[in-house]
């Protein structure tokens, strides 16, 4: 799952894992994207709850 571009993307309780495990795919975001994970599975392309340049995933 992937957030780019401004965009917003709301996976709340969602099964985001490409695999087996959690890996830093799994969850992207990228230019500006906001994503809310709450009660999600899956890693993440960057910190949760940080704001940065890429944007920010909320879990």
């Amino acid at each position: 799952m992937q957030a780019t571009h401004g965009a917003t993307v709301s996976a709340q309780g969602a099964n985001c894992r490409m695999g087996g495990t959690d890996g830093p795919a799994d969850i992207i975001v990228a230019g500006g994207g906001i994503v809310a994970t709450i009660n999600a599975t899956g890693g993440t392309s960057q910190t949760i709850n940080t704001i940065t340049g890429a944007g920010i995933i909320f879990r």
